[in-house]
């Protein structure tokens, strides 16, 4: 139950879901909700009711939409991660300084003055960005896809959400069509 194969839900996904900041952006309350509804069923996580399974189906594709997969927080991964490997190239950080708190990487980074490091930083401050097409850029970018199909109880069965909610079922083969084909951004504040 810790963690098992997309799309049954786990313990792992529930907590990043739950334990996002964007979450809380969305509605703390509901998420809290949800959570009472959530049940064991032959070791399995799945929900009481089919409201509760749309809701928390509905909060995670939000939460690919907005965080996860969106083309603007990858590409301020994107630059976190060249900072970070600049920053450890250059002996700036150290492998240990990874499991310290974010803070303290940042400081050390910032406070090694490193024009590359810098420059990386610069560009996540104010990020602006364009989808553009593939021969516009030197790399394009494919994120995990992450869905959830959310089962839920009924009469005592397991159901999945997108056997009966045909909005959802699109909505989740959409998305997985636009995250399968990836994207291509071209950073705009120069």
């Amino acid at each position: 139950m810790l963690e098992t194969e997309l799309p049954d839900l786990c313990a792992d996904r529930l907590d990043y879901t739950f334990q996002d900041p964007a979450e809380k952006k969305i509605n703390g309350a509901a998420a809290k909700k949800l959570l009472k509804k959530l049940r064991v069923y032959k070791n399995r996580f799945v929900f009481a009711d089919r409201a509760s399974a749309e809701g928390f189906g509905r909060l995670y594709l939000k939460l690919n939409q907005l965080v996860w997969c969106n083309p603007k927080q990858v590409t301020l991964f994107v630059l976190l991660a060249q900072a970070l490997k600049i920053g450890l190239e250059k002996n700036i950080i150290s492998k240990k300084d990874l499991f310290t708190d974010d803070q303290t990487v940042r400081n050390k980074l910032q406070a090694a003055k490193n024009p590359e490091i810098a420059e990386k930083f610069r560009l996540m401050k104010n990020l602006r960005i364009k989808i553009v097409p593939k021969n516009q850029v030197l790399g394009c970018s494919k994120t995990k896809i992450r869905i959830v199909d959310p089962g839920f109880l009924k009469n005592g069965k397991l159901i999945r959400l997108s056997a009966i909610d045909q909005d959802y079922k699109n909505k989740i083969a959409a998305f997985k069509k636009w995250a399968k084909n990836g994207f291509c951004v071209k950073i705009l504040n120069k």
